[in-house]
Formats: C-alpha cells, structure tokens, sequence
C-alpha cells in the first residue's frame, strides 16, 4: 500500500502539470511551452511506466516498458526543445532529429517483445527487470533485450550531458542578448531556468546511478524507493512551475522589434534585415542612414562587408557615437526611462544599433543593460544624498529601475564604480 501511493507521487505531479501547461497555453499561447507541454506528457507516461514496474502489474510490463524505454529517453530532447525554443526563434534543424533516437529505442524493445514467447518474457522479467536469484542466464532474445536495455542506459547519460551542454550555452546566449537590447532585464533572462537546469542535471545523475544499479534495488524497500521519488516529483513541479511563469521569449524581441539583426539573434537565417550604412565603393556613409545592401550583391560579399564595415566604424565613428551618447544622457537623462531598449536610444541618436552596441562594448566593456544600470545607480546615490528623507522605493522608481529588488541587485553590482 506504501509503495504504491510513493509510486503514485511522480505520476500525479507530472499529470497535474500537464493539465496546467495545457490551460495555460489556451490562455496564453506560447510556441516554447507547447515543447513543455509535450515534455511533461511524456514524463507522466514515464511515471506510469515507473507505477506499473513496482506495483507488479506484469501482464502490462510489456506494453509499458516499450513506453517507459521511449519516454525515458525522451524527456532530455524534449526539454532541451524547450530551452532553445525559448532562446532562438529558429533552432537548428538537426536538433529535431534527436528524438528519432528514443523512438528507434522503443520501436526495437517493442519488436523484440513481439518476437519472445510467454517463457521468454518471463524469463527476461525475472532474469533483468526485477533481478531475481537463482535464476537461469539469459539466451537469445532474452539476452538481446537485455543488451539493448544497458545500451540505452548508456545512451541516457550522452542525452544528459548533451542536454547540460547545449542548454546552458543556449541559456547563456539569451541572457547575454537580453543584456545587450533592454535595459531592464528583469522578468527577461532565463537565471531560473538555468538554476532549474543545473538541479536536473544534478538530480538526473541519481537517475543514471538508479539505472546502473537497476530499478530492482529499490522494488522492495519502500523507504529507498521514496527518496528518488520524492526528490523527482519536487524537481518536476519546479520545472512546470517555472516554465508556467516564464512568460519572456525570443519571439517577444523580434514582435517588440528589440532587435533585427540576425546576428545577434543567433538564428540560422535573418528574420529581418539590419545591414550596417554601406556606400557604393562598399565604404560606410559619413550619416547614420541604414539603406540595406545591393540586391545583387552575394551573401559571403555580403557579410564580409559588413565585417569590414565594423572595422572600419571601430576606428573612425565609434568615438564620435559615444560622445553623442554621453551627450544624450548627461542632457536628457534618458536613462530614467522606464524600459527603456538599445533599439530607442539608437533611434534618438540616429544610429545603427548594431554600431551603437558595439561602441558601448569598446568603450564602457559593458552590455547596453550594465550601462544603462551604472548611470542610473550613480543617479540613485546622488538622489539619496540630496533627498535622504526619500523611500528606497521612491528612488528605485526614479532613477529607472522596474523595481525594488532590481535597485538593489544592481546596487550591489554598481557601487562604487566610477567606469562611467
């Protein structure tokens, strides 16, 4: 009775998150959490496996250990899905591809048990699922399954170091774009998900041990059972939950027109065009206009100009936009502007974005957000002196800041800096 409600805890979190995900992407359509959706889906299915697996219930083993083999080498793909629909609004292709793998895994357990016989089955239950003494080697398909069952255990831990890599970088690169196109971050950057990232991992190499022990080590000691099954279920809630009230994407830069360049997005073909001012001879104008490039003129000509073309800003025009910058916010203070992007600033500067970032990032070694931050930080500190009477919240809200708990972070960021 124990263990079959401690089995029974995974299976209920995974299937109320996915009730949830479902309502929440009627209400608030979103393309990344459709990936979630499927991924928590997939983890019931899995939990289902897992229920049926310690419960006993042999007659339907064969049918779920074909589910439980897919969806277990599944929900990795599927969750990093998620993390680079959230940070490209293209991913590559070939990251679709890997959940062929789980389904060839499923297809050849299924096929195998659709060839083995009544004795055989048993035999391999007995034998390698539930690891029971006194029992005879395996032989034939038996023995097949039992090969193909520890490949797959291999397999799942490549998908989690995969997964780790490739998430994290994804993650990095979005947090990194966010910095360098808003000035208020907050709410945008994936920090949480990343913390989320980390624990998955980190939990995920319990899993890995769990399968190279075998499931059987923890068939009949119920308390055993309930650590890894309690852990699992809290770290599934915290992936749904976060998921749920991530509400920031890459598909809010490119319908807010943060940013148009293809480059800085990251994905694999521009979904606007931001050419850098070219003139005829290929050499940037002397103005800030931005007409795009010669439609006869190839995409490797093309980029090596506009390659030439930051070069070539870097020594002539680079200095000459920052002082225009400084400029601006020493007369105009547009840094107190709530939400406030890189896009506004450039636009009032008539510039490039793409110059302007780079200026920013020659001359300050800073993001747009870092910059943007330390200005108003000073601003605050100043603020405090001459009105010590004034809230914290009172002087977060006019010197910039979204919130409170953003003055602060960025207060123990910026103090004392005199960068600027």
């Amino acid at each position: 009775m124990i263990q079959s409600f401690v089995t029974l805890i995974p299976l209920f979190v995974s299937g109320i998150l996915t009730i949830e995900i479902a309502l929440t992407l009627r209400s608030r359509p979103m393309p990344a959490l459709q990936w979630l959706l499927l991924w928590a889906a997939t983890t019931t299915s899995l939990y289902a496996g897992h229920y049926i697996y310690f419960n006993h219930i042999t007659p339907l083993l064969p049918c779920t250990d074909t589910i439980y083999t897919t969806c277990n080498l599944s929900v990795y793909p599927l969750y990093l899905l998620y993390i680079l629909r959230l940070t490209s609004h293209r991913p590559p292709r070939w990251t679709y591809c890997i959940l062929a793998l789980p389904l060839i895994a499923g297809t050849m357990t299924a096929i195998l048990y659709f060839l083995m016989d009544e004795t055989a089955t048993t035999q391999f239950f007995n034998t390698y699922l539930y690891q029971m003494d006194h029992t005879p080697p395996l032989q034939g398909l038996p023995l097949w399954q039992q090969r193909f069952h520890d490949l797959f255990k291999i397999l799942f831990a490549a998908e989690v170091l995969a997964t780790a890599h490739l998430g994290i970088r994804a993650i990095r690169r979005h947090n990194l774009l966010v910095e360098s196109l808003y000035a208020d971050t907050e709410g945008k950057t994936l920090n949480s998900l990343r913390t989320i990232l980390l624990l998955l991992i980190a939990t995920s190499l319990v899993s890995f041990a769990a399968n190279i022990i075998g499931k059987a080590c923890f068939d009949h000691n119920v308390w055993r059972l309930a650590i890894p099954s309690i852990l699992f279920s809290a770290l599934i809630f915290a992936i749904g939950w976060t998921g749920i009230n991530q509400q920031f994407s890459i598909d809010d830069m490119v319908t807010n027109k943060a940013t148009n360049n293809p480059t800085l997005l990251g994905d694999n073909q521009p979904l606007l065009t931001d050419n850098p001012p070219l003139s005829a001879d290929n050499r940037p104008l002397p103005k800030d206009s931005e007409p795009a490039l010669h439609h006869t003129t190839q995409p490797s000509t093309a980029n090596s100009q506009l390659s030439a073309a930051n070069s070539q800003l870097s020594a002539a025009n680079s200095q000459q936009i920052i002082d225009r910058l400084t400029l601006l916010m020493q007369t105009e203070r547009l840094y107190l502007q709530h939400g406030l992007k890189l896009d506004d600033v450039a636009q009032r500067l008539g510039t490039n974005r793409t110059y302007l970032l780079q200026a920013i990032n020659e001359h300050h070694h800073a993001t747009f957000s870092a910059y943007i931050n330390r200005l108003r930080i000073q601003y605050a500190l100043q603020q405090q002196k001459d009105y010590p009477h004034y809230s914290k919240e009172a002087i977060a809200f006019q010197s910039g800041f979204a919130s409170v708990s953003s003055f602060y972070r960025n207060l123990r960021l910026y103090q004392g800096d005199s960068a600027i």
